[in-house]
C-alpha cells in the first residue's frame, strides 16, 4: 500500500514534503506569522517546480533560494 500511494504521490504531497525540508525556525508572536510564511514558502517552491521543468539546467531548492 505504502509503495502504491509513494507511486502516485504527486502534487500537494510533494509540494508539503519539500516545504517542510527547508522550513525556516522563524516562530513569531502573531498569530498570522506562521501562515504568512507558509505561504511565502510554497510560493517559493511553486516557483522553483516551474523553473525545473523550463530551464535547460535544473537548479536544486537551496541554490534557486
Amino acid at each position: 500500500m505504502i509503495k502504491v500511494y509513494n507511486q502516485f504521490m504527486r502534487g500537494i504531497d510533494r509540494a508539503d514534503e519539500n516545504v517542510e525540508k527547508y522550513r525556516p525556525s522563524i516562530h513569531g508572536k502573531k498569530w498570522y506569522s506562521s501562515p504568512l510564511l507558509f505561504s511565502f514558502e510554497l510560493v517559493l517552491q511553486n516557483a522553483w517546480q516551474l523553473h525545473k521543468t523550463h530551464d535547460e539546467k535544473p537548479m536544486d531548492f537551496l541554490e534557486f533560494c
